[in-house]
């Protein structure tokens, strides 16, 4: 069984959750942190190497992007208009463009 760890330093809760979906109640519930749900079904980085977001710091990265100390956009998610959708990567775009547009 996968044990999906909190991230959170100074958590009390040592124990491992027994589902991403129990994790990410726990985040929002005790810490009012969420995930980026597309970064987490198409990054390939460790559960532990999650970003983890406020609601605020979740929309300002969907709509504004990462960026650096000098305010250069360093990861945005693209997103259709059309669907009115985000996608990982701008290889997702064109991929949903072509097979949907």
């Amino acid at each position: 069984m996968t044990q999906n760890n909190c991230q959170v330093e100074s958590c009390r809760h040592a124990q491992g959750f027994s589902s991403l979906v129990m994790l990410k109640r726990h985040l929002k519930d005790s810490h009012n942190r969420v995930l980026c749900e597309i970064c987490l079904k198409h990054q390939t980085a460790l559960m532990s190497e999650s970003r983890l977001f406020t609601e605020a710091q979740l929309s300002r990265h969907m709509k504004k992007g990462d960026q650096d100390e000098d305010g250069n956009i360093i990861f945005l998610h693209p997103y259709c208009s059309f669907c009115d959708v985000y996608l990982y990567s701008e290889q997702q775009l064109v991929k949903h463009m072509n097979d949907n547009h």
